[in-house]
């Protein structure tokens, strides 16, 4: 049996839409990148920078993170192919530039209270039936709790969040029994951008159903070749809007 390499997001995403983790995943169609993901992923390298450097005990200032954000933001969207594979829709770049700014602005002072242990650190976890269980978890902080950083444009209901399958992924992960926190940084894209600490947990009961009961049912249904989607979210999905997928 071939190894099957798994993620929260692949998992994530499989469960929403099978078909777009088949076109992703084994197909590798490319979709230009939803701009959400964009910022998300600038937003990320540029505080994976500032972690990196705190752990080598050289503290970035704001400015400094500014500047980073600023360079990471231009070579990402305006080089010849990142430009052309970004979904930019009716967004100007310039003022998403800005915005994203202040948001690299506005979680400097939490950052900056925060002693990490490590960050941006891969994880890998072997599971039965040749399943590889794969996670990169954004920052431990000196306490031991997982953090993850995140970039929106309102903060999720806190119900969502008790249910969100990334907590439990990382414990399976880790191998732990339970997980008595795990924090969000949620940075908020608002017209006045701001930050909010939001904490969850997980027991016992629903990390055994992730690893013994959904891990091999998501598994099962890849390796049948089972792609079967929800067609009333097909105008929300990205292969869609891109042509890739779907009656037009």
């Amino acid at each position: 049996m071939e190894k099957l390499q798994l993620s929260y997001s692949q998992i994530s995403l499989f469960l929403d839409r099978p078909v777009a983790w088949y076109l992703s995943h084994v197909k590798k169609v490319e979709v230009p990148l939803a701009l959400a993901l964009f910022v998300g992923g600038t937003f990320h390298l540029t505080y994976n920078l500032y972690y990196s450097n705190k752990l080598e005990n050289s503290n970035l200032s704001l400015e400094d993170c500014i500047d980073i954000g600023a360079s990471l933001w231009d070579t990402r969207a305006f080089s010849t192919r990142e430009n052309k594979d970004i979904a930019w829709g009716a967004a100007k770049p310039d003022e998403e530039r800005n915005k994203f700014l202040a948001l690299v602005k506005v979680y400097y002072p939490l950052a900056s209270s925060i002693i990490p242990s490590s960050s941006e650190q891969m994880f890998t976890k072997a599971m039965p039936d040749d399943i590889e269980l794969r996670g990169v978890i954004d920052l431990i902080d000196n306490k031991g709790n997982p953090i993850d950083l995140k970039t929106a444009n309102r903060l999720p209901y806190k119900d969502k969040l008790d249910w969100d399958m990334q907590p439990t992924s990382y414990a399976t992960i880790l191998g732990a029994k339970t997980l008595p926190s795990f924090i969000y940084h949620y940075t908020i894209k608002a017209s006045v951008p701001y930050t909010r600490v939001v904490k969850t947990f997980r027991n016992t009961e629903i990390i055994r159903w992730f690893s013994e009961l959904l891990i091999p049912r998501v598994a099962s249904l890849i390796r049948a070749g089972i792609y079967v989607c929800d067609m009333t979210k097909c105008r929300a999905c990205d292969f869609y809007i891109a042509g890739k997928c779907g009656p037009r």
